[in-house]
C-alpha cells in the first residue's frame, strides 16, 4: 500500500491524473484503460466531488488498476493487502472520501497455475494482438 502511494504521489507531482496496473493481468483490453483514462479526464463541474478515481475490480477480490486525478495516500492504508477483501475495503475508503469512481469491468488475474489455464484458454480465442510478449514466453514454455 505504502509503495503503491508513493508511486501515485511521484507520478502525480506534475499535476494531472495517473493511474497504476497490476502485472498479472496481461490481457487486459485496451478497453477498460482507455475507460479509466476518461473517467479521470472529465471535468469536475463546481460542487463536485473533490476527487476522481477509476478502479477495476479483479476476480479475487483485490483490483487490477486504480486510477487518481490528485494524491489520495489515505486510500492506501489500513488495507488487508493480499485478501478477498481489498477491493471492497478499497472502495469504502473512496466513498468515504466523497470521490467520483468509476468502477470498471472484473477481469482475472494469473496467480496459480488455475489461473494460467483460463488465461491460455482466452487467448485461444483473442484476437492475434492481444497479450503478444505473453503468448510469445509462453510458446518457448
Amino acid at each position: 500500500g505504502e509503495r503503491m502511494a508513493g508511486a501515485l504521489e511521484r507520478a502525480l507531482a506534475g499535476g494531472g491524473s495517473a493511474i497504476l496496473i497490476g502485472s498479472d493481468f496481461p490481457d487486459l483490453p485496451l478497453e477498460i484503460l482507455l475507460r479509466a483514462l476518461e473517467a479521470l479526464a472529465a471535468p469536475n463541474p463546481p460542487g463536485s466531488a473533490p476527487f476522481r478515481a477509476a478502479i477495476g475490480p479483479a476476480q479475487d477480490g483485490g483490483y487490477y488498476l486504480i486510477g487518481l486525478d490528485g494524491p489520495q495516500p489515505d486510500i492506501f492504508a489500513g488495507i488487508a493487502w493480499g485478501t478477498d477483501e481489498v477491493f471492497q475495503a478499497t472502495m469504502q475508503k473512496l466513498q468515504g472520501l466523497k470521490a467520483d469512481a468509476t468502477v470498471l469491468d472484473r477481469w482475472r488475474d494469473v496467480d496459480s497455475p488455475e489461473d494460467l489455464e483460463e488465461l491460455l484458454a482466452r487467448l485461444s480465442s483473442a484476437p492475434e494482438g492481444v497479450a503478444v510478449h505473453t503468448r510469445a514466453w509462453l510458446g518457448r514454455r
